[in-house]
């Protein structure tokens, strides 16, 4: 877990020694995040929100997305995001063992998806070059996904299916993608995962800096064969489950290496979800357990487990729902 000391400077707590973060200069105002913002604004998606809500938001993204370039400065490189970045893997060797990993909280229908957004299109603006969205395995969830990321303003983007017609644009995509940028949206899906990897070779990715997106992160991706592995089996290997495996690390003797993070060793890891005890309970020191976590505040309006739930309702003299 993280704190804020008074200059705003975060502080990981979960390590034995407390860590200050580089405090990295990042462009809140960019192309990609102010061209987005008006796609939203005329969105009928989110035609209910006033210029108030909005600019909640837009704070929200920026804080966020100062966490990510600090984490990213911090754990992978020097001078590859932010104001100054140059937008691509400068170094050959990351600075931690492990991929940092943040925690974007927020209680069902409190506008993750819009802070998702706008950090993304952020990020682009930050030397950032790719942003992979990850979504539950559902089509139409998917489909809502890659068409509310369609907002961001003007990158090169892809929806990883198992049917491949980008794959004839992968020549195209490798070559504009240090100047362009990309956004890919792909469900939790074992085949599409692994066409993912095969275009991610394909277009070059490693070379960039890569902002992973895992919407409901708590679904599909924590490893559940843990407590398989901790029983025992009578000495037979007990691999991760088949989606940990492709997103997070692969064991399986014929594909190690061959997992999403494994691949982008220039990347960050943003999960999401309204359910975050799954995450929060991993043992400390694992790819999922988050270094840090943003705790994204409702809006004013916002009705939600509060208002039906509050202490006046289970004492019956609320709007209680059974």
């Amino acid at each position: 877990m993280t704190n804020t000391d008074s200059n705003n400077t975060a502080i990981i707590l979960d390590s034995a020694e407390s860590t200050v973060l580089p405090m990295v200069e990042i462009q809140d105002r960019g192309e990609y995040v102010m061209m987005t913002l008006e796609n939203l604004k005329s969105s009928e998606a989110y035609s209910g929100l006033d210029e108030e809500e909005f600019e909640r938001c837009m704070d929200c993204a920026t804080r966020l997305t100062q966490k990510i370039v600090n984490h990213y400065t911090r754990c992978i490189a020097e001078g590859e995001v932010g104001v100054e970045g140059v937008g691509r893997a400068i170094s050959e060797e990351i600075a931690s063992e492990q991929f940092p990993n943040i925690l974007l909280y927020g209680n069902v229908q409190a506008g993750k998806t819009l802070v998702m957004q706008l950090s993304a299109a952020m990020c682009l603006d930050n030397g950032f070059r790719c942003v992979i969205v990850l979504t539950p395995d559902f089509t139409s969830l998917l489909d809502q996904t890659a068409l509310r990321f369609d907002d961001i303003d003007d990158p090169l983007s892809v929806v990883v299916r198992c049917r491949e017609p980008w794959s004839a644009d992968a020549e195209l995509i490798r070559r504009e993608l240090p100047h362009q940028g990309l956004v890919i949206v792909a469900s939790k899906n074992s085949h599409n995962q692994k066409r993912l990897l095969e275009f991610l070779d394909e277009i070059e990715a490693s070379g960039c800096p890569v902002l992973v997106i895992d919407d409901e992160a708590d679904q599909a991706t924590p490893d559940t064969n843990t407590r398989r592995r901790a029983l025992g089996t009578n000495g037979t290997m007990v691999r991760g489950s088949t989606i940990n495996r492709r997103i997070i690390s692969n064991d399986d003797p014929e594909e190690l290496g061959q997992s999403l993070m494994q691949k982008l060793t220039h990347s960050v890891l943003m999960t999401v979800t309204a359910t975050p005890q799954a995450l929060l309970l991993q043992d400390p020191g694992t790819a999922l357990r988050p270094d840090d976590v943003f705790v994204l505040e409702p809006g004013k309006g916002y009705i939600g487990g509060d208002y039906f739930f509050n202490d006046a309702a289970l004492q019956g003299d609320g709007p209680l729902v059974m």
